[in-house]
């Protein structure tokens, strides 16, 4: 990552009875890539979701608005590399070739 770049970072958008919105803000070299880029971290998301079991079935609630989370105290050491991902990618200047 060049300095100028900004740190890439995840944010808890919004929270709601049946979901939890993430936002994954990212610095892509070419504005082409960006889709790509996208969703080969929301695939990696995906991965590591299932493989530590997140997609576990709730236990029953008497309250229909609470929120239980598997695991939760996993998901920042699981999304902190993804931050390299993104920081690792070679930034491509087609404009001077």
């Amino acid at each position: 990552m060049r300095s100028w770049e900004p740190a890439p970072r995840v944010l808890l958008a919004k929270i709601s009875a049946s979901e939890l919105n993430f936002e994954l803000h990212a610095f892509v070299g070419e504005v082409e890539t960006a889709s790509r880029v996208k969703s080969d971290l929301n695939f990696e998301i995906l991965e590591k979701f299932i493989t530590h079991g997140f997609f576990a079935a709730p236990a029953p609630s008497p309250e229909p608005t609470k929120i239980e989370i598997a695991r939760i105290e996993v998901l920042e050491a699981l999304l902190k590399p993804l931050s390299q991902l993104v920081s690792d990618r070679p930034a491509r200047n087609t404009r001077n070739q």
